[in-house]
C-alpha cells in the first residue's frame, strides 16, 4: 500500500536510507541527515512511503533543483527500497505514484542522478520512462574511496499528445511516436517501444495502415490484448476494441490507410518526390498522431 509520508515514518525512512549508504551505490553521503535537515531539503508534497503489513519498506520524495523561481517546475527525485523488499516492483509503484502527483501539481521535469554502478536503479528509471540525458565521469568518491561516475536521467511530464508530438519532431516515425508516448504506463521502456514500432511507419513503408493507427493499436494491445491459450472471449474482446478504435479514427479522418491520408503512396518513388516537395509528412502526419493519441486516451479512461 502506498500512502503519504509523515514525520512518524522517519525512523524507517532513515533505516532504509542507511542501507543505501552501507551499499555505497545509492548515495555518496556517508551520514544520514537529521529529520529537520532532510525535511528542509525536500519538497513538502510528493512524499510517499510503501507499507507492507504495517511496515514502511520504501519511500520516494523530490527536492528542488534550484531556488530560482524559473526552475520551480524542475525537481530531483530520490527513491529507496528496503534491501529485503527489492525486486518486487515496489520502486516502480512508488515512482509512478510520485509522477502522477507531480504532474497534477504542475511539475514539468523530474531529474534523477544515479551512481552508474547501480544497475538496478538504472533499470527502474528506464522502466518508468526516464531517459538518459548524460553522465558525469569520476564526479565523487564512494564510501570505500573509489571514484564513481553518475548517470543523469530526466522525465518530462508532458501530456500524451505533447509527448507523441515531440517524439515525431525528434525524428521518430508516427507509429513510434504514439506507442512510446504510452510505453511507461505499461512497464515498457522507451527504448523497447521505439524499437518495436520502428518498422510500422508510413504504413510499413507500403502506404497501408497509417503508422499512428498501428502504434495506437499496439497501445491498446498492451492494455486489452489477450495472452491465454484458447481464450476466444478475450481474443474477441480485443478485436472489438481494435475495431472501435478504427471506427473512431475513420469518423474523424475518413480512413486509416496511409496513402489515402497523404494523398500519395510512400512506396512509389515518384510519389515520395511529391510528398517531400509538399512537405506532407510535417503537414499531415502530426494531425494523425494527435488524433490517434487522443482517441487512445479516451478509450483508456472509459
Amino acid at each position: 500500500m502506498i500512502r503519504e509520508m509523515n514525520k512518524n515514518d522517519w525512523i524507517r525512512v532513515e533505516e532504509i536510507y542507511l542501507q543505501g549508504i552501507e551499499k555505497g551505490t545509492a548515495t555518496f553521503n556517508t551520514m544520514c541527515p537529521s529529520y529537520e535537515e532532510w525535511d528542509n531539503g525536500h519538497v513538502d508534497s510528493c512524499r510517499f512511503v510503501y507499507v507492507d503489513e504495517g511496515k514502511v519498506v520504501g519511500w520516494v520524495a523530490i527536492s528542488p533543483t534550484s531556488s530560482r523561481c524559473v526552475y520551480k517546475g524542475c525537481v530531483e527525485m530520490s527513491v529507496y527500497i528496503d534491501n529485503d523488499y527489492q525486486g518486487k516492483g515496489i520502486g516502480t509503484e512508488l515512482v509512478e505514484q510520485l509522477l502522477q502527483e507531480a504532474k497534477r501539481l504542475g511539475y514539468w521535469s523530474i531529474l534523477s542522478t544515479v551512481i552508474s554502478l547501480n544497475t538496478a536503479s538504472i533499470a527502474l528509471h528506464k522502466k518508468c520512462g526516464f531517459r538518459e540525458i548524460g553522465y558525469r565521469e569520476k564526479i565523487a568518491k564512494d564510501r570505500f574511496g573509489n571514484w564513481q561516475n553518475t548517470t543523469l536521467f530526466e522525465l518530462r511530464l508532458e501530456s500524451k499528445v505533447e509527448k507523441s508530438a515531440n517524439y515525431f519532431k525528434n525524428g521518430f516515425n508516427c507509429s513510434q511516436a504514439v506507442l512510446a508516448a504510452f510505453a511507461s504506463d505499461f512497464g515498457l521502456s522507451e527504448e523497447m517501444a521505439l524499437k518495436i514500432a520502428t518498422q510500422f511507419g508510413g504504413g510499413a513503408r507500403k502506404g497501408e495502415m497509417c503508422g499512428a493507427v498501428s502504434g495506437a493499436l499496439m497501445v491498446l494491445g498492451l492494455k486489452y490484448g489477450h495472452y491465454h491459450y484458447n481464450a476466444l472471449e478475450e481474443k474477441g474482446n480485443a478485436y472489438k476494441i481494435a475495431e472501435d478504435f478504427m471506427n473512431r479514427f475513420i469518423a474523424k479522418k475518413g480512413t486509416v490507410v496511409c496513402r489515402e491520408l497523404l494523398g500519395y503512396d510512400v512506396s512509389k518513388p515518384e510519389d515520395m518526390i511529391k510528398i517531400k516537395e509538399m512537405d506532407l509528412f510535417k503537414k499531415t502526419c502530426p494531425e494523425m498522431i494527435k488524433c490517434a493519441t487522443e482517441i487512445v486516451e479516451e478509450m483508456l479512461q472509459e
